[in-house]
């Protein structure tokens, strides 16, 4: 009966991991052998069991209201990617989570050997897998509002792995009325889903719209009409693009007259050589303001093109920055996009978690914490990659402006590389330097070369900013500390020059002594209370920083 309640409280915790398990905890432990065998090794949504015709009201009608106003479903949203730039800016916010790095940390404190053990296993086995591929359909549930994924089980060595996550089209899906995402199966029939088999990824799902949000809902219209522009636009260009003909004919022209006039002309539209019944006269005229018509048009595709950059990114300078736009803009419409980044990561990680929560349970049961999925942060990579650029730099390697601005998204114009043989010239200049073999070092005697500029501190610039603003109090207290003991000497300079002078005068030792007070008192204290204040006003500065 112990052993019984022990496993319980396990269950009742692993619910918590995933949220798709409902199942009590006694009814779970006798059907657990029957569901892994029923999901050993097939796929349950297929082609064949997908169906698309009319439906029963018993399903939720996706709220969406511009797939509502057109009485279409999220095929007409799959086709936007038939448009460049949608398909452009859509690689681009795919790219920042499917090519970033990742990790699985044991779960818990990270210091059982179990969990270790779980969290390494989990992620050689996510290693096999296609991982980028995944992510990106994952990532499908920011276009169309969720993306079901099907997990293919194996069983292998006594244990159940991952043998595949395969992305599923959300058409096939539909939610009920209780919120819960059933398969179609033929004409007007559904069929739930079975435990622990879908891992399903959702942007911004409410109790009224289960679905999601579809940010390619918004695209819809920029697309639309912008096809349609370009579509006026070469009409355009067929008309004007060219030389406008202008023909004249006689007042007592007949209709057969003015019929081979306009065909001499039609000809010379399309073949530059043409004839005319006699008396016609025909001239070449070009329309002073077509330019102006023409960039009507581009204007008119390039403002589709900026609702469709904001509606994916967020913004529109990561993009084109425009003949009005500037680099400080663009820099902070990209932490726009790093913030949607950000998000984007959280969910697929999240999704990744629920699939950890199963397989520990399937193979460790219910005692051992699932491992986490985490994605490397970009600080992290750039700290660890200026470290070791750092390094190399120490051994003589020289990198060059692409590597820079490649790894560390510094613009090429707002540095110089300086040669050997130019460093003092570029040092004038305010150009970067790098330490060579014949440099000198440091006046103050630390043997730190004063040319290295970039890379000694290369690890600073990317750190988080706790640690920026500790280090810009050290350099502070540093700064301070040094002027304070230049200072201090030259005080105490005169203070023992004065000593040394009264000790002069005397003879004796009881002499000495009253020579030495009376130094003492004819010495100022103004420097010494200045030098308190000064103290006391760094202290008040760095510890209001601190707070």
């Amino acid at each position: 009966m112990g052993k019984h309640k022990k496993q319980t409280r396990g269950l009742q915790r692993f619910e918590s991991w995933s949220p798709d398990t409902k199942d009590t905890a006694d009814k779970r432990i006798q059907t657990v052998e029957e569901t892994l065998e029923n999901m050993s090794g097939n796929h349950f949504a297929t082609r064949e069991r997908a169906n698309d015709f009319v439906r029963l009201m018993r399903s939720l009608p996706d709220p969406d209201p511009i797939l509502r106003k057109m009485g279409r479903g999220i095929t007409a949203l799959q086709e936007l990617l038939t448009d460049s730039h949608l398909e452009s800016v859509w690689s681009i916010r795919c790219s920042a989570s499917s090519g970033a790095e990742w990790f699985c940390a044991a779960g818990g404190d990270g210091n059982g050997k179990k969990e270790q053990e779980a969290a390494d296993l989990f992620a050689e086995e996510l290693r096999q897998l296609d991982i980028p591929r995944v992510i990106e359909e994952m990532m499908d549930a920011i276009a169309f509002g969720y993306a079901p994924l099907e997990v293919i089980w194996r069983a292998q060595g006594g244990r159940w792995v991952i043998g595949d996550i395969v992305g599923k089209p959300p058409q096939w899906f539909e939610y009920d009325q209780e919120n819960n995402l059933v398969f179609r199966t033929g004409v007007i029939g559904t069929e739930p889903l079975p435990k622990n088999r879908f891992l399903i990824a959702r942007h911004r799902p409410s109790y009224a719209n289960p679905y999601g949000v579809k940010v390619f809902s918004k695209c819809y219209w920029p697309v639309t009409f912008k096809k349609n522009g370009f579509r006026w636009w070469t009409v355009f260009v067929e008309k004007y693009g060219g030389a406008f003909l202008y023909g004249k004919y006689p007042n007592n022209a007949g209709e057969t007259y003015k019929n081979e006039l306009l065909t001499s002309l039609e000809r010379m539209a399309a073949d530059a050589v043409a004839i005319a019944p006699e008396g016609a006269e025909i001239t070449i005229e070009s329309l002073a303001n077509k330019g102006g018509v023409s960039n009507i048009h581009a204007e008119y595709i390039e403002a589709a093109n900026k609702e469709i950059s904001k509606a994916v990114l967020g913004q529109t300078l990561t993009t084109d920055i425009g003949s009005k736009g500037s680099y400080a803009a663009a820099q902070a419409h990209n932490l726009v996009r790093q913030d949607l980044a950000a998000a984007d990561r959280r969910r697929i990680s999240a999704c990744f978690n629920r699939l950890a929560a199963v397989w520990t349970y399937y193979n460790y049961g219910a005692d051992v914490l699932p491992p986490v999925f985490e994605f490397v942060k970009d600080e992290d990579l750039q700290q660890e990659r200026a470290e070791r650029d750092a390094k190399l730099y120490a051994l003589g390697w020289r990198p060059k402006k692409a590597y820079i601005e490649r790894e560390y998204d510094i613009p090429q114009e707002d540095f110089e590389i300086a040669h050997e043989d130019e460093q003092g010239s570029q040092k004038e200049q305010g150009s970067f330097s790098f330490p060579t073999n014949s440099q000198t070092s440091c006046p103050c005697g630390c043997g730190t070369h004063t040319e290295k500029m970039l890379f000694q501190k290369a690890a600073s610039l990317f750190a988080d900013k706790q640690t920026k603003r500790q280090l810009k109090d050290r350099r502070l207290l540093d700064s301070f500390n040094a002027v304070m003991q230049e200072k201090g000497q030259d005080a105490i300079d005169k203070s023992i020059e004065s000593y040394v002078n009264a000790l002069g005068t005397v003879d004796d030792y009881q002499d000495a002594s009253q020579a030495l007070l009376s130094a003492y008192k004819n010495h100022s204290l103004d420097d010494f209370a200045s030098c308190i204040d000064n103290v006391r006003f760094a202290a008040i500065g760095i510890g209001g920083r601190k707070r």
